[in-house]
């Protein structure tokens, strides 16, 4: 690290850094097709997504409506995954003031521009709430900040991994409810595996990153400052999932008891989990 960088303090030696005009001219060439990609994928897919017809055939349009959009946003959290998983085995390399890989930027401009289309699509369609909202905008600033600085996005890679562990069961949940699978065991075993794995990812691996991304002078500031933030609000959600855990527990051992066989794909009927006292209950918004 040069005398330059020392000098220059924590919130500014970032722009201290090198920046290329040609990889400039590449990142927004990513961000571009990017963007198109999740608008068409928001705007036109919530519409046209094939849906299987032996499942969907009775249901409601609105209900065929959020059933695409948590598919839609499926792809980004198993994406995301996968390449943070590949990220892990082949580069990991965790040194500060490490320059952008074309790998690297292509997982930056999925996530950030999946963060910015999901949160104007949540908007347009009215069901765009504060949790959602804190989560996304402390995406979208960090890592746009962050392909401005050609820099450092290895030190957010590594948050990928945890922080998409739980996307897909996260959306699983409310997809298997619309499809009035409330009362099977697969709603349960996605239920409990969301639970535990965000208690587990959220709780000390996600923020683990934080020491890799402190000591490191070069990070930009946005990420010192709402990461941070990003590990209190991931923390706030995993106090709440203790008593949704119990809570399913209790359901079951109230199904159980009433004579009520939960099945993997043939659910009991809401009218009788309501007669045996199963009232509605969530930990928080999803």
């Amino acid at each position: 690290m040069t005398a330059e960088i020392v000098d220059s303090g924590r919130f500014t030696a970032f722009l201290t850094l090198p920046r290329e005009p040609e990889w400039t001219s590449k990142s927004l060439t990513y961000i571009l097709a990017a963007n198109i990609a999740w608008f068409l994928l928001f705007f036109v897919g919530s519409h046209i997504h094939p849906l299987p017809a032996s499942l969907t055939k009775n249901m409601k349009k609105e209900d065929l409506f959020h059933i695409r959009y948590r598919l839609i946003c499926c792809y980004h959290g198993m994406s995301a995954l996968f390449m943070a998983f590949i990220w892990h085995l082949i580069d990991n390399d965790r040194s500060c003031s490490k320059r952008i890989t074309d790998f690297e930027l292509l997982m930056l401009v999925n996530t950030s521009s999946h963060l910015l289309w999901d949160t104007i699509f949540m908007k347009y369609y009215d069901f765009l709430d504060f949790g959602n909202l804190m989560h996304h905008m402390i995406g979208i600033i960090g890592y746009n900040f962050t392909v401005f600085s050609q820099h450092n996005f290895n030190m957010l890679v590594i948050n990928l991994l945890p922080g998409e562990m739980t996307n897909a069961s996260m959306h699983l949940r409310d997809i298997l409810r619309r499809l009035g699978w409330r009362y099977t065991l697969t709603y349960y075993a996605n239920e409990y595996y969301y639970s535990f794995a965000y208690m587990f990812c959220r709780s000390w691996w996600l923020p683990s990153a934080y020491y890799w991304i402190y000591p490191c002078i070069t990070v930009n500031p946005t990420v010192f400052i709402m990461y941070p933030l990003h590990c209190v609000q991931s923390w706030y959600y995993v106090s709440k999932l203790p008593k949704m855990v119990m809570y399913r527990m209790s359901e079951q051992k109230k199904l159980k008891d009433a004579g009520l066989k939960l099945e993997w794909f043939k659910p009991i009927a809401p009218k009788k989990a309501q007669e045996v006292g199963i009232k509605v209950f969530e930990a928080y918004k999803m």
